[in-house]
């Protein structure tokens, strides 16, 4: 399974009706902490995570339902949204405020054009990996080799997108599902 950009560069996914459909979401939170269930790497029967960001995949297809393509779900791949949404997400109301969740929805085209990773965000400050780097190249574009930080930063002002509440992202997706 390959993590969502490189998923994006499938040939498969080029017909331009089917990737104007998808949208890269990510999520992230003031605090960088993002609480989602039905997770991998999850706890207990819950399968609860705190992530620092997520990135998931949703296909927004008007006569079908939205799906979510998450590598990290315990649900089934892909997933409806409404059932991510309720299994995975679940609403901010259950959550203290200062976990309450807010989300960067990007268009797919703009998604592989714009994004860019060095991976220094996964570097601790002595310069050793947190974790094992990933073994595919570091994503570059024209432009730059790292502005991951505007894609999940949360100001509506970083023209990537837009910024999303749980109920509003549930108001664009549920009725496609």
């Amino acid at each position: 399974m390959q993590p969502p950009y490189h998923a994006l560069q499938d040939p498969e996914m080029h017909q331009p009706c089917y990737l104007d459909a998808l949208k890269s979401c990510d999520f992230k939170e003031l605090f960088l902490l993002i609480p989602l269930w039905c997770q991998q790497a999850g706890h207990g029967e819950e399968g609860f995570v705190v992530w620092d960001y997520h990135v998931i995949l949703i296909h927004a297809n008007p006569q079908h339902s939205s799906s979510v393509y998450d590598l990290d779900t315990t649900l089934s791949f892909p997933v409806s949204f409404k059932e991510y949404l309720e299994k995975g997400i679940r609403d901010n109301q259950s959550l203290r405020e200062q976990y309450w969740r807010m989300f960067r929805v990007i268009p797919a085209r703009e998604f592989l054009a714009r994004f860019a990773s060095d991976r220094s965000h996964m570097l601790k400050e002595n310069g050793e990996w947190m974790m094992p780097p990933p073994t595919y190249p570091c994503i570059k574009t024209h432009d730059s080799a790292n502005n991951i930080e505007d894609f999940i930063s949360m100001d509506p002002h970083i023209p990537h997108g837009d910024v999303l509440t749980v109920e509003q992202l549930a108001s664009k997706f549920l009725y496609l599902s």
